[in-house]
């Protein structure tokens, strides 16, 4: 199930005064204004990245773009090389994703340099193949893959983000359902 007032790139159901949760006029996406790169809170309507076409907004456009990198629809779209949308979700569990300009939070970087095998990897949660680039379970030799979005979304696997401080870089490690049950 959708989390509407949730946002769609950190999970944090939590409105700030400076960084305020935005619900797109297109699609309802709901992203906090950092995570997603808005420069400033419109004092109108709001569109996401996956809404505007051309420099105008319009709630049709969203539904033709889905993310390159899992098979779940909707959510947090930003643009990607080759002319393809990626969920800002999924860039940041892939190890070869990056954000380019991290204060616009676009566009996601590396796809084309991802591990061709992840794009052969079955999901365990959707059961697709072929269908965007899977992480695997961090646990010893544990093999399990699935996609970020198709994990984070079940509600049964483990999803970590560490930092040892504000200036070291995060750390991403998630668990197969099986093994988030055992930690």
């Amino acid at each position: 199930d959708e989390l509407p007032e949730t946002c769609h790139v950190c999970w944090d159901g939590a409105s700030y005064d400076d960084n305020p949760i935005l619900y797109c006029e297109g699609c309802d996406v709901a992203v906090h204004q950092l995570c997603y790169g808005v420069k400033r809170v419109p004092t109108g309507d709001w569109f996401c990245r996956a809404c505007e076409r051309d420099g105008k907004s319009t709630r049709k456009s969203a539904a033709s773009k889905r993310c390159c990198l899992c098979s779940v629809e909707g959510g947090a779209l930003k643009p990607a090389a080759g002319n393809r949308w990626a969920h800002l979700f999924c860039s940041n569990w892939l190890p070869e994703t990056y954000i380019k300009d991290v204060k616009a939070m676009e566009p996601v970087g590396g796809i084309d340099d991802i591990d061709p095998d992840r794009f052969g990897l079955k999901c365990e949660v959707c059961g697709k193949r072929d269908e965007g680039a899977c992480i695997q379970c961090d646990f010893g030799h544990c093999s399990v893959a699935y996609h970020p979005m198709c994990a984070f979304m079940s509600g049964e696997h483990r999803m970590e983000i560490r930092s040892e401080n504000a200036d070291a870089p995060c750390e991403y490690r998630s668990f197969c359902a099986k093994h988030s049950k055992s930690r």
